[in-house]
């Protein structure tokens, strides 16, 4: 039997590698010309663009507002701080686009378990059954006998009837890996190696069997979901995001505990064959209004330069994303003082809502560039401009390293030949250039629009406390600020001056599209082999 087995699976990897091998000669014949064809020129000025202080002091300002989520108060402030900035930077029909959007909002949250109250906060978006309504608990909360189900995985609900039950679950974020990003980049910059192969941290973005554990959960017919940030800072703040692009995906209540309030329950509910737990969450779902921020420094064509970051977060969040914010402005401030017709290219800068609600505002924006048949050859995205954190002993501290970050580059080799300079002239260390068409698609504000098909750069990095109130100015690395405006400034200078054919031109590149390949095809090996 075994003889057997091993003979299929050499069989299937015979069979995975010739389609490898035809698929890679086909990606050379295909893409040989466009690789062979283009120039790769950086061609940079001397410039001065605004000093780390002053890029600071614009995420400061962000910050003072509050919690900026969508459709807030704060939020509004956020979007009219960004308009004025563009007027006084000279932007031209500079303007607000209104985007209706239903505002989620939690307004009383507990979990008392046999008698204990027990430390946790809300699961952002849950409890949403209809698009515009409360929820509530009712006024003796959710009673219910508590059960644990590990990871919540089908086969941990396979072996506990949760019916009627609260489901306790560890939630486990999945793990970056230093060498899996250089494994698949176009180009990877850290001459120090401050970011060797082997480094690795949470991924705060997409937690591995979060939330299809929670949607396990509801349709199994629990009544209420409590998820332990295992693999979280040792707190409960997590403002998560949706996940998602339409509303009531999670019709349950949630709540999340740290790991360490999580162990203690579970030891708790160890005590007990029977655990009784009251849940409570209520608040309200009302029709409210996000704010696009538009503006525009016109050039020779009608050909755009679209150059975007959003303003909505979690929190008074300085990482998330004041900084990206406050890079745009500071690119604003640097073109806007460049005469017209000195420039080749229109220049569309853009700061977005709803990235924390359900991406209307940018559904929105690119509905409204097809529209209008506006001429986008380009997106260039700017997000997340922080210090690495890493938890010691319970406390959160600084490694002195600018977090590791990514810049996203549709294929096109002018444009990763362009960006690799940039990275390189300005040192930007710790950055990897990632293809668009790996699968995990662009996490970042550039999603909706890589998935539209547009041209885009999109420069971004995974601090885990950007969902946390602990996203304070001190977490920004000011020293990157000025360095990484300059590099964009220089990378936007050149695409001004490339025909636009070259700039949008989307093309396989035999050897990026081999390293790929090469290295899913050797993860697919192994998973055979366990």
């Amino acid at each position: 039997m075994k003889g057997k087995k091993s003979k299929i699976l050499n069989q299937k990897v015979a069979g995975l590698m010739i389609l490898f091998l035809v698929g890679a000669a086909v990606l050379f014949v295909q893409g040989f010309r466009a690789w062979a064809s283009e120039k790769f020129v950086l061609n940079p000025s001397v410039k001065q663009l605004p000093s780390n202080e002053e890029i600071l002091g614009w995420i400061q300002d962000l910050c003072n507002f509050g919690y900026r989520r969508p459709g807030t108060e704060a939020d509004h402030q956020a979007a009219q701080y960004i308009l004025d900035k563009f007027k006084e930077f000279g932007l031209e029909k500079a303007h607000l686009e209104p985007v209706a959007m239903p505002l989620w909002t939690a307004e009383k949250w507990s979990l008392t378990v046999n008698g204990e109250d027990i430390p946790c906060f809300y699961l952002s978006h849950s409890y949403w059954i209809k698009e515009y309504e409360g929820f509530s608990a009712g006024p003796e909360g959710i009673r219910a006998e508590i059960v644990y189900v590990g990871e919540g995985r089908e086969k941990d609900f396979r072996k506990v009837d949760v019916r009627g039950k609260i489901v306790l679950a560890d939630v486990r974020f999945s793990q970056l890996y230093q060498s899996d990003s250089v494994g698949v980049a176009y180009f990877a910059y850290d001459p120090n190696n401050t970011a060797p192969p082997d480094w690795h941290q949470a991924n705060p973005y997409s937690p591995n069997n979060f939330p299809s554990n929670f949607s396990r959960a509801a349709q199994h017919g629990a009544v209420g979901f409590v998820g332990i940030l295992t693999d979280y800072f040792d707190r409960n703040t997590y403002y998560n995001e949706l996940y998602g692009e339409e509303p009531c995906l999670w019709p349950i209540p949630g709540l999340w505990l740290s790991k360490s309030d999580g162990a203690s329950l579970k030891e708790l509910l160890q005590k007990d064959s029977t655990n009784q737990a009251t849940l409570v969450l209520d608040g309200k779902i009302v029709p409210a209004e996000a704010y696009n921020v538009i503006g525009f420094l016109p050039g020779k064509t009608d050909e755009i330069i679209m150059v975007h970051s959003h303003h909505d977060a979690p929190w008074a969040s300085a990482v998330e994303d004041a900084s990206g914010v406050a890079e745009v402005l500071a690119l604003a401030k640097y073109f806007g003082s460049i005469p017209a017709d000195q420039r080749e290219k229109t220049l569309m800068f853009v700061s977005l809502d709803t990235h924390f609600s359900m991406y209307q505002g940018h559904l929105a924006l690119i509905k409204e560039i097809r529209e209008k048949k506006m001429n986008v050859i380009v997106d260039i995205v700017l997000e997340h401009i922080g210090k690495e954190i890493v938890e010691k002993d319970g406390k959160l501290v600084e490694t002195g390293f600018v977090e590791p970050r990514g810049i996203f580059v549709t294929e096109n080799p002018y444009l990763i030949s362009l960006v690799s300079q940039a990275v390189e002239r300005h040192n930007l260390e710790r950055t990897v250039l990632l293809p668009t068409y790996t699968i995990l698609g662009v996490p970042t504000d550039a999603g909706d629009f890589n998935r539209a098909g547009f041209t885009i750069i999109s420069l971004i990095s995974p601090p885990l406390y950007i969902y946390d109130l602990v996203d304070t100015p001190d977490k920004v690395a000011v020293d990157q600020l000025n360095p990484v405006a300059t590099a964009f400034a220089d990378i936007i200078e050149s695409i001004d001056q490339t025909p636009s054919q070259v700039v949008s031109k989307q093309a396989w590149i035999p050897r990026y599209r081999f390293q790929y390949y090469s290295a899913a095809v050797g993860y697919i090996i192994n998973l055979m082999k366990r």
